[in-house]
């Protein structure tokens, strides 16, 4: 019986030693891949060749030629190394009544009693890319968020890293679309370009 048992036990010694010598056995091969990175891509923009200051535009003597009329144009220019999609809005867009002579007074009698202008009202903007029209607003204080919002809704304007785009702002007002309420109204704003990483 004890030889019996001593026989049992080398049997499962045996078995056990076989299983482990083939786990044992598979061909294996390695080669190492050395000096792996992760590097960020950049994202950058310039506006007319300046990516720090973006000069302003200042249009005086509007009334001198009876139709106030002109333009702006800008080349946004992606100095990155990725894709990126092209946003354009104003800011701090301010319409001032700056006094009030007699002839305003006529066509609005209470311009002394208040401090913003006309002028907005009357001036059409119509910003295009490429050639492409993509917003038109008038300049009046509360038409200030139509142009990012409507811009957004558009399809798309994708700048590729070293590309550009051309961004232009025209504006035209005949001489019969106002009166004496803009004289000496005035109008400020600020122009934003914004690129934003391209996400598929």
């Amino acid at each position: 019986m004890k030889k019996k048992v001593y026989i049992s036990l080398v049997i499962i010694a045996l078995v056990g030693g076989l299983g482990y010598a083939a786990t044992q056995a598979f061909f294996t091969a390695r080669e190492t891949a050395t000096g792996s990175t992760f590097t960020v891509g950049t994202l950058d923009l310039s506006v007319n060749d300046d990516k720090d200051v973006i000069e302003p535009f200042i249009v005086a003597g509007i009334g001198a030629s009876g139709n106030i009329s002109g333009g702006k144009e800008w080349t946004v220019k992606n100095i990155g190394t990725l894709p990126g999609r092209l946003f354009f809005s104003l800011a701090d867009l301010t319409n001032l009544e700056n006094g009030c002579n007699k002839p305003e007074k006529q066509f609005e009698p209470e311009c002394e009693a208040d401090n913003f202008g006309e002028l907005g009202s009357v001036i059409t903007a119509n910003v295009s890319v490429n050639g492409t029209p993509y917003v038109s607003s008038t300049l009046e204080t509360a038409n200030e968020g139509v142009f990012g919002s409507t811009w957004r809704d558009q399809p798309h304007v994708v700048i590729p890293a070293g590309g550009s785009a051309t961004v232009r702002m025209e504006w035209n007002t005949p001489q019969t679309d106002y009166d004496n309420s803009i004289q000496s109204d005035s109008l400020t704003f600020t122009t934003h370009f914004d690129l934003e990483q391209l996400i598929n």
